[in-house]
C-alpha cells in the first residue's frame, strides 16, 4: 500500500478501513519518534582518564603534520619560484636584445662590434675601441663605451649609457658627424652662393701654404666628380707618402640629395679588435685582412662597404636600437630603411665617393686643389708630423 495515496485518503474522508488502519498505525509511530527527539538527551560521562604521555603523543604527531604541511607548501613555493627565474624569465627576456652575448667575436660583446660599425659608418674622427657591458636587472644593461679620435692626440673619451629592453640611451654630443661639409660634383654646396666657397677655399689655401712641409694637416675634401672605387686606389698609390685617406664619404642617394646622415667607410681596419673570423660571415668585413694584398682593391672596397650596411640592416632586425644618427637634432632618427636604401642604391649605381677626410702635408692639399683633384677643402685639423712621410 502507498503510503502517500492512503494519507490523502485520510485526510479527506475517503479512506478504507484498511487505508485508516495503516495510517493511524504510522501516525503512532511519528508521534513516539517526535517525543524521543524533543526529549532532553544525557550522555553519560567521559570516565577514561588519558595520560599525559598520550597527549604528548598525540601532540607530536599534530606538530610533526602541520611541520610536513609547511615544508611541502615551502618546497613547491621554491620550486615554482626557480622555474620562474630560471625557465620563465629568461624565456621572456629573450624576446629583447642582448648586448653582452658574444655572437662575432669571442671576448666581445656583440655591442663593441656593433658600435665599431656604426662609427666607421657615420663618423670619420672617432672610433669605437672597446664597451663594456654590465647586467643590471630584467633586459636591462649599463654600458661603457671607449673611444678615440683619429686626429694627432689619439685621445680617449670613456662615456656611459644604458640599454632597457632594447632601447639604447647614450650621452648627446658623442657622435662626431659630417653634416653638410662635402660640395657636390659641381663644386657647389647647397644653400651657399659660389662666391662664398671660393673665399673659403682660398682662405683655407692661404693657411696650408703658411703650414712648414713637416705638418700633417687633417682636411675633408670634395671631388669635381664623383670617383669609382678604382680610381680612388690610383689616387692613393699616386699619393701613398704624403696622403692617406681616414674615411671615404659614399653616395647612398642620387646626385641631387644627400640623404643624411652622410655615410661612408674607413679604408683601414675598426680599431676595436681583429674582426677576422666575421668574414666568414659577412664576407670582406676586415678591410686589413686582404687590402695589400688583393689583386683587386678597389672591388674589394666597395664589397667592404656592403657588408658594413648588411651587417647594420642585420643589428636593425635584431632589436639594437642602432638606427642612423641625425646629425642636427640626436632626438630623431631616420628609420631602419635608411640601410636598405643606402643598399639598394649602390647595389644599382655602383660604389662612388664624392668626398673624404684625408691625411696630408700641406703642399699635397695646395697641388690637389691646383691640378683639381679636389673642388672643395674643410680645414679639420693640424699637427707635427715627427715621421714624415705618413707612415
Amino acid at each position: 500500500m502507498e503510503f502517500k495515496t492512503a494519507l490523502s485518503h485520510y485526510k479527506d474522508g475517503t479512506a478504507n478501513e484498511e487505508e485508516r488502519s495503516y495510517i493511524e498505525k504510522e501516525l503512532e509511530k511519528a508521534q513516539l519518534i517526535a517525543e524521543c527527539l524533543d526529549a532532553p538527551w544525557e550522555h553519560p560521562p567521559i570516565t577514561e582518564e588519558v595520560s599525559s604521555s598520550e597527549m604528548k603523543r598525540v601532540r607530536r604527531r599534530l606538530l610533526l603534520r602541520n611541520a610536513s604541511v609547511v615544508l611541502t607548501s615551502l618546497i613547491l613555493v621554491f620550486a615554482i619560484l626557480i622555474g620562474v627565474i630560471q625557465y620563465a624569465i629568461p624565456a621572456v627576456e629573450k624576446q629583447y636584445w642582448n648586448p653582452k652575448q658574444e655572437t662575432y667575436v669571442e671576448s666581445f660583446p656583440d655591442l663593441s662590434v656593433a658600435l665599431s660599425v656604426y662609427a666607421e659608418l657615420f663618423c670619420p674622427t672617432q672610433a669605437v675601441r672597446y664597451v663594456t657591458v654590465q647586467k643590471t636587472g630584467f633586459a636591462n644593461y649599463d654600458i661603457s663605451i671607449e673611444m678615440t679620435d683619429t686626429l694627432f692626440s689619439r685621445s680617449k673619451t670613456y662615456y656611459s649609457g644604458n640599454i632597457e629592453k632594447g632601447k639604447m640611451t647614450l650621452p648627446k654630443g658623442i657622435w662626431d658627424l659630417p653634416g653638410r661639409i662635402f660640395a657636390n660634383t659641381d663644386g657647389e654646396i647647397p644653400n651657399t652662393p659660389q662666391n662664398i666657397v671660393q673665399e673659403h677655399n682660398d682662405y683655407v689655401c692661404s693657411i696650408l701654404d703658411s703650414f712648414p712641409d713637416y705638418t700633417e694637416v687633417l682636411a675633408a675634401v670634395s671631388f669635381p666628380k664623383d670617383l669609382s672605387m678604382d680610381e680612388l686606389v690610383k689616387l692613393e698609390e699616386a699619393y701613398q707618402n704624403t696622403c692617406r685617406f681616414g674615411w671615404i664619404a659614399i653616395r647612398a642617394s642620387n646626385f641631387e640629395q644627400k640623404v643624411l646622415p652622410l655615410c661612408g667607410m674607413k679604408p683601414s681596419a675598426p680599431s676595436i679588435a681583429n674582426f677576422s673570423s666575421l668574414n666568414e660571415t659577412y664576407p670582406y668585413f676586415m678591410v686589413n685582412t686582404a687590402r695589400f694584398y688583393e689583386e683587386d682593391p678597389g672591388f674589394f672596397y666597395e664589397e667592404h662597404f656592403k657588408t658594413l650596411l648588411r651587417f647594420s640592416i642585420d643589428q636593425v632586425n635584431a632589436g639594437t636600437g642602432l638606427t642612423p644618427p641625425n646629425w642636427y637634432n640626436e632626438d630623431y632618427h631616420p628609420d631602419a630603411g635608411y640601410y636598405e636604401k643606402a643598399l639598394a642604391y649602390v647595389e644599382e649605381n655602383g660604389v662612388y665617393t664624392y668626398g673624404a677626410y684625408v691625411y696630408a702635408t700641406p703642399d699635397t692639399l695646395l697641388e690637389m686643389m691646383e691640378k683639381g683633384i679636389i673642388c672643395d677643402i674643410t680645414y679639420q685639423d693640424h699637427w707635427i708630423d715627427f715621421y714624415p712621410g705618413l707612415n
